[in-house]
């Protein structure tokens, strides 16, 4: 952004380059999204950081909670 500047007297003085706030605040928000990225693990480097847990063993309840997946065929009685 081209800002001029005059004298007191009126007269133009010359023109000085001044960023948009708007550029400011994208800037400042892209670092920071930039920061959390890397803490969620959605860069290769902090990947490799983060925490893997193991699956929990799968119990009774568990599996009578859980809807089968689409992949397995269900089976019936027909009795």
């Amino acid at each position: 952004m081209e800002v001029k500047q005059f004298s007191r007297t009126g007269e133009l003085l010359g023109t000085v380059l001044k960023r948009n706030p708007a550029s400011i605040a994208a800037s400042g928000a892209l670092k920071d999204m930039s920061r959390l990225a890397g803490s969620f693990g959605f860069d290769p480097a902090s990947r490799t950081k983060l925490a893997q847990e193991a699956p929990a063993p799968e119990d009774d309840v568990s599996r009578f909670l859980t809807p089968p997946d689409d992949d397995e065929e269900e089976t019936e009685d027909d009795d």
